[in-house]
């Protein structure tokens, strides 16, 4: 499903990118009136592969970003899942697209104290409260049920202290000096998979090229307008 949906998206920007092209095309075309004929058509064909062109270089630049990301072992879109690094040597993994069966696990030793399916957590200090949702078997995954299993996890000793509600968490929460905020994991998510200042300094740089070029390619074509529009008069008035 992810792949037909990535290339749904492309055909769509591919078709944009085509309108685009055409339109651009005409508007030269409407602009050159006069121009010499084999400058003109390259200015026509130009102006109508340009969208494309800008395409392809937007998508190569953020696919080379991700890879530059995954290559010193950072999360982004390019490996679906996301980590978040937990007190003593514990981490959340999420999955970009089933973000309600994220778990918990120990870096070391992946196999051994994992919660799964867990849907909201806060850390306070060296404890883990997670809230997650304990299915009857393994192929009940809970995708759109609430949390039902309610943890208070001390991550020094890896003690487990398990409730059936969240108000008894919230209980054992305040006889550790210890008030209650859970955050869900789509929050977490999209707090993961947010670009940050390198991200959006990247998008920045990666969009100046094409702004630029457009910009100088307005001015020209504007001139070129008004030169030929003024030989027009000067031919219509001599």
């Amino acid at each position: 499903m992810e792949l037909i949906g990535l290339m749904f998206l492309q055909v769509a920007l591919l078709f944009f990118a085509a309108i685009a092209g055409t339109t651009c095309a005409f508007i030269v075309y409407d602009y050159t009136r006069g121009m010499a004929r084999g400058r003109r058509g390259v200015a026509i064909l130009v102006a109508g592969a340009f969208p494309l062109l800008v395409l392809l270089y937007l998508e190569a630049g953020i696919l080379g970003y991700g890879f530059a990301e995954r290559a010193v072992g950072e999360d982004n879109f390019l490996v679906g899942y996301y980590h978040v690094p937990l007190p003593n040597g514990r981490q959340l993994v999420i999955f970009d697209k089933m973000p309600q069966l994220a778990y918990i696990e120990q870096m070391s030793n992946p196999n051994r104290g994992g919660v799964f399916q867990v849907h909201a957590l806060q850390t306070a200090g060296n404890m883990l409260l997670v809230a997650t949702y304990q299915g009857a078997g393994e192929s009940d995954l809970g995708m759109d049920e609430p949390a039902n299993r309610f943890l208070l996890i001390d991550t020094n000793t890896s003690g487990v202290r398990e409730y059936s509600t969240l108000e008894a968490l919230k209980s054992s929460a305040a006889s550790e000096n210890i008030s209650l905020h859970l955050t869900p994991v789509e929050e977490i998510l999209g707090e993961r998979k947010s670009p940050g200042w390198r991200g959006l300094l990247f998008l920045v740089l990666l969009l100046l090229p094409p702004v630029v070029i457009v910009i100088r390619l307005a001015r020209k074509l504007t001139q070129l307008g008004q030169r030929l529009s003024n030989r027009d008069q000067a031919l219509h008035f001599g």
